[in-house]
């Protein structure tokens, strides 16, 4: 025997018309629910009232306004046969929340709109519901709170929060709930919109940092490598005529290292598609200093390298650092000083101050007070550096030459 297909879903037209249906039907089931069992059944009705305006929540999360103007309907349809202050209750404090909800999520303008007409429908409720209005026994039963019970054996005026005293308090009280909910959702609505704002600044801040850092990577790999092979150019040039083995030393020189250039500017991109610096496409480290100052040597550069400390691991980011702050104090004393002397010192440390400290300095001329075409190479290796929490400094030698000094904190658990 075939089995029964089960039911298939509502369709989307099916799930969109359910909550205007809900806010349609409410003002009835609202009346129905104020009205519902025996006369003594007050507590019955008090929860009927608050399950029928559940009603008008799905729609109240698509479309806040049209929930709102649904309560209000209901609340003032109901209002002349509400048979209690405290049923009476129940939509007013639900159509404040749906202000609230319409100022968190509308326009200020909406948001006002929404509180001045709830405030309108509410005031009429009040006025409906204002003390004076002869009742009988049969109309308005017993309230669930022995305060507002009606006696069975005479007519009084409809008592309550919302009618006792002169209605000039009702209204003041219910302009407080006006402004409450008023308030409540512009304070959410601003709240969010600085979230947005701020995670909007994060992102464009993550952008302009990862931009630097590409930035940095690109001058700082170009620049040294065209800097050598701008000078060697130069002498190959020079003596092509009459040293003919120096000028071809200098094209092969030129040749390995524009080679070397592509193989590092290959590997640099390749790390940045993979967005990970691991495998080939691994930054150059301190491993990579010696065929530095080879190069830095072959432009006319003496380069003396003296380390202090037990060399140790590296975490990748101080490792890369390190090498780019020495290959662009090299760059610079090949650019202003190629016929001088450089010393570059690396200080690994001790067991209790792990830090690697860099120093590059070389014995030429005087740096010009002013420079004619500033850079961004220092600028780079102070951005490095501050960016691992470190100390730099970059200035001339008072004898002349330039220093460039950095100082590069390594996590405990590396060193």
């Amino acid at each position: 025997m075939r089995s029964p297909d089960p039911p298939s879903p509502p369709t989307p037209r099916v799930r969109a018309a359910l909550p205007w249906c809900g806010a349609v039907a409410y003002p009835v089931a609202l009346f129905l629910a104020m009205n519902a069992g025996p006369d003594d059944s007050a507590l019955l009705r008090l929860l009927l009232t608050g399950c029928v305006t559940l009603l008008v929540v799905p729609l109240l999360g698509r479309h806040p306004l049209p929930a709102l103007y649904a309560l209000l309907a209901g609340t003032l349809c109901t209002a002349p046969l509400a048979p209690s202050w405290t049923l009476a209750c129940i939509p007013v404090i639900a159509s404040a929340a749906a202000v609230a909800v319409v100022a968190a999520t509308r326009t200020r303008r909406a948001a006002f709109t929404a509180a001045s007409t709830a405030l309108a429908a509410h005031l009429a409720t009040a006025w409906l519901l204002r003390p004076g209005q002869p009742v009988t026994p049969d109309r308005f039963p017993p309230d669930p709170f022995p305060s507002s019970r009606v006696p069975p054996d005479a007519a009084e005026p409809v008592t309550g929060p919302l009618t006792q005293g002169p209605l000039l308090g009702t209204a003041l009280l219910l302009l407080l709930l006006q402004v409450t909910a008023l308030v409540a959702g512009r304070a959410l609505a601003e709240r969010r919109a600085h979230a947005e704002a701020l995670r909007a600044r994060t992102a464009s801040d993550a952008v302009t940092a990862e931009r630097l850092r590409i930035a940095r990577e690109v001058h700082d790999m170009i620049a040294h490598s065209v800097g050598v092979m701008a000078i060697q150019a130069g002498v190959g040039r020079r003596v092509i005529g009459s040293r003919p083995d120096a000028a071809r030393d200098a094209l092969a020189s030129i040749e390995d290292t524009g080679r070397q250039t592509l193989a590092e500017l290959r590997r640099t991109l390749g790390a940045l598609r993979r967005d990970d610096g691991d495998g080939d496409g691994r930054a150059p480290g301190l491993a990579a200093l010696p065929r530095l100052v080879a190069a830095t040597s072959g432009a006319g550069v003496r380069v003396e390298v003296t380390e202090h400390g037990t060399p140790r691991p590296l975490p990748h980011n101080v490792d890369l650092a390190a090498y780019r702050i020495v290959q662009e104090a090299l760059t610079n004393v090949a650019r202003h000083a190629p016929d001088s002397s450089c010393r570059v010192v690396l200080d690994h440390g001790s067991p209790g101050d792990p830090a690697l400290s860099l120093l590059v300095e070389n014995d030429g001329p005087a740096a010009p007070a002013v420079s004619p075409a500033p850079g961004y190479g220092i600028t780079g290796m102070r951005e490095r550096v501050t960016l691992l929490g470190g100390d730099f400094a970059a200035a001339p030698r008072p004898g002349g030459g330039f220093r460039v000094t950095a100082r590069l904190p390594v996590p405990a658990a590396v060193a």
